[in-house]
């Protein structure tokens, strides 16, 4: 269910800039990845979630200097901020353009930034 979940929270709040920190944003996504939303709700306010998330957090700053959302990690070594102006029209731009980044990144340790002036 998660990946589901993920990729409508990252469109209402990268595309349709909506306030995900909210709750009613959150059970609105939830429901439309049709999670079991009373549960969803429950495990996101448990000590156990937001202990989990901050080692999450934790380990992406320390061992991959992440931060930004989204930022790939293409084989355990090469993390990559990625900033988007949209999302791709269809599922297979989707996967050639992720196929793309990460065939550039991992053939070439040297690039570190590229920026779209």
């Amino acid at each position: 269910m998660f990946d589901p979940f993920h990729l409508l929270l990252y469109e209402a709040f990268h595309k349709k800039k909506r306030d995900t920190t909210r709750d009613d944003v959150l059970q609105e996504i939830a429901q439309e990845a049709h999670l079991d939303v009373q549960r969803f709700m429950e495990d996101l306010r448990s000590a156990a979630s937001r202990q989990w998330v901050g080692e999450d957090h934790r380990e992406a700053v320390e061992k991959y200097q992440v931060f930004g959302v989204p930022t790939l990690v293409f084989e355990e070594q090469w993390p990559f901020f990625l900033k988007l102006g949209s999302l791709p029209d269809s599922a297979e731009e989707n996967v050639s353009f992720f196929k793309e980044i990460k065939g550039l990144i991992v053939a070439r340790p040297y690039l570190l930034e590229m920026k779209r002036t």
